[in-house]
C-alpha cells in the first residue's frame, strides 16, 4: 500500500514534470519542436507543470513505450543500459509505460531488468491525455528536456547521449 501510494505520488510529480520536461516525439510539430517547451497537460482536475525537486537542473530523459511495441521497448532498454553504465550527476531517465495491464508492466519490467524506481505507467485517462498532448500518433520515442525545460533532441542514439552528458 505505501508502495503504491509513493508510486501515485511520484507519478503525479513526474506528469507534473513531463509539462516543462517533455514534448511529442512523433511528427514533431512546432509546439513541441526541439527548443520549445512542452504544452500543458490536463490530468483529471490537476494541471500540471514538471516541477519535482528531484528534475530540478538536470537533464531527463524521457522514453514513452509500451510492451506491445517492440522498437519503444527495446529504446527503453537501450536508455535504462546506458545510465546504469554511465551514471550522469546531472540527468535522469523517466519511463513511462502506456501498458493497460500492471501485472504487464511489473513483469516486463522485472524481465527487462529496468530499474522500477525510473519506470511508470499511466492509467488509461493519463495515457489518453500524453498521448494527445506529445503528439504519439505516429509511436512512441523519446526526447531530453534541458534543465531549463527545453526540448534538447527526440529519440537520441547513444552517441548523442554521450555528448549531450559529458
Amino acid at each position: 500500500m505505501i508502495h503504491s501510494i509513493k508510486h501515485t505520488i511520484l507519478l503525479g510529480a513526474l506528469l507534473l514534470g513531463l509539462i516543462v520536461a517533455s514534448a511529442g516525439v512523433g511528427t514533431q510539430p512546432s509546439d513541441t519542436a526541439v527548443g520549445r517547451k512542452a504544452p500543458v497537460v490536463q490530468l483529471g482536475n490537476v494541471q500540471s507543470a514538471i516541477n519535482a525537486e528531484e528534475l530540478k537542473g538536470k537533464y531527463v530523459l524521457i522514453s514513452f513505450w509500451d510492451s506491445s511495441d517492440a522498437a519503444s521497448r527495446e529504446a527503453c532498454n537501450r536508455y535504462n543500459a546506458w545510465f546504469n553504465a554511465n551514471h550522469p550527476s546531472d540527468a535522469c531517465f523517466v519511463g513511462i509505460n502506456f501498458d493497460d495491464s500492471a501485472e504487464m508492466f511489473n513483469e516486463i519490467v522485472r524481465r527487462d531488468s529496468l530499474n522500477p524506481s525510473d519506470q511508470y505507467r499511466v492509467g488509461r485517462q493519463e495515457a489518453e491525455a500524453i498521448y494527445r498532448t506529445y503528439h504519439l500518433e505516429k509511436g512512441y520515442g523519446s526526447l531530453v528536456v534541458s534543465p531549463q525545460g527545453r526540448i534538447v533532441c527526440h529519440n537520441p542514439g547513444p552517441e548523442e547521449l554521450d555528448q549531450i552528458f559529458s
